[in-house]
């Protein structure tokens, strides 16, 4: 069973929840999801590659398309904007069914809501969901190790809610707030579906999160990438320090993206003086987007702690209710912290930061700010309705 706090009738039980971790298992994971549907796939990603991991995918779609199954992917045209035109025709010809969300110009340029969203669904039955894309970065390959990063494989009730919302976002319809049945034995999982569309008027990650770590007793554990989050998030963050909550903060040492990496940067001394405690991962980019509160519930999925997230992308997260699935998770990232990550001591770090660091990390938060900004104010100005 879940914390006491969570309402019961907002979650659905009798799931399996297995965790995943970037790399070899996860698509090994991928593959097995696939290869076993027999009806319909659904397949909405931020970037779909058609590097030699993305190609191993596509042509698993393509062989379940030959087999008679229904394949609908969906993929966002910014993140997949390097997806070969032959292959969007290969995979048509051969009956897939592909589009791309959005719209995206000038090479690298976007103006729209972005589809962030890393999940497979197979069959109504079971279903793949977390902060991965498919492409070589998340992968083992030789020489070049996976970016870290988690997901979750789902089997039970949970994936008809997934398999609707997909549906749903394929016919280009507002996606209903689902209610949860209420399952006789309500065990071994309870999870839920949490989906954020600000420009749409659905809050229900940020939300939740917020919810989550109001009612932390014990500890937060975060593992994030790109962290610049809301203000409403940093203020539940202070507040569950300075009740005596242990809050540690697990970051990448290098990132794909600097300047999200100098704003994150500019937050540490905020978040030291509140208490907390920030780790940096040492071993490759940290990808990840979990949340997880006093080792009983945890939040998984394509969200990020910061602005895109909160007020432009279309984002799917998990939430999971369960003890059991907490502690193994925790063991999880315990062992990424104690292994692969540096515990940053406040005084050696502000004691080494040049004063041109401290320029660009303050820079770097003020600007992310006002693109989110600006972006707010295009989409609003350029998005149609539905």
């Amino acid at each position: 069973m879940g914390p006491s706090w969570i309402q019961h009738n907002q979650y659905i039980g009798g799931n399996e929840v297995q965790l995943l971790r970037s790399g070899r298992p996860f698509f090994e994971a991928v593959h097995a999801c696939i290869q076993k549907a027999t009806q319909t796939l659904h397949v909405q990603m931020y970037i779909l590659s058609a590097d030699e991991t993305g190609q191993q995918v596509l042509r698993l779609l393509l062989a379940a398309a030959a087999s008679g199954v229904r394949v609908y992917i969906l993929a966002d045209a910014y993140g997949s904007l390097y997806l070969d035109k032959s292959w969007r025709e290969t995979l048509q010809q051969a009956g897939v069914q592909f589009r791309f969300f959005g719209n995206a110009f000038w090479q690298k340029r976007s103006i729209g809501r972005r589809l962030h969203h890393k999940i497979i669904v197979a069959d109504n039955r079971e279903f793949i969901l977390g902060g991965l894309n498919i492409a070589n970065r998340y992968n083992d390959l030789p020489g070049m190790p996976a970016w870290l990063d988690y997901a979750v494989w789902v089997r039970g009730p949970i994936a008809q809610h997934a398999q609707l919302r997909c549906t749903q976002l394929w016919n280009k319809k507002r996606w209903p707030r689902l209610r949860a049945r209420q399952e006789p034995n309500p065990t071994p999982v309870l999870v839920r579906l949490s989906a954020n569309d600000w420009l749409r008027g659905n809050h229900e990650i940020n939300e939740r999160l917020r919810q989550a770590i109001r009612h932390a007793h014990q500890e937060v554990l975060i593992a994030a990438a790109y962290f610049v989050p809301t203000g409403r998030i940093l203020y539940e963050l202070k507040k569950a320090a300075r009740r005596g909550v242990s809050v540690r903060l697990l970051f990448g040492k290098y990132s794909d993206v600097g300047l999200a990496l100098h704003a994150t940067r500019f937050l540490y001394d905020l978040l030291f003086r509140s208490g907390m405690q920030v780790y940096e991962f040492q071993k490759g980019v940290l990808h990840a987007k979990v949340l997880l509160v006093d080792s009983q519930w945890a939040s998984i999925g394509s969200y990020n702690l910061n602005y895109l997230s909160a007020f432009e992308s279309l984002e799917l997260n998990i939430d999971i209710a369960d003890a059991s699935f907490g502690k193994q998770l925790r063991l999880e990232l315990e062992s990424v912290i104690e292994r692969d990550s540096e515990k940053i001591n406040p005084v050696d770090y502000f004691q080494k930061l040049r004063v041109g660091d401290r320029i660009v990390n303050s820079f770097s938060f003020v600007l992310i700010w006002v693109i989110t900004g600006l972006l707010v104010f295009l989409h609003r100005r350029t998005e149609r309705p539905g």
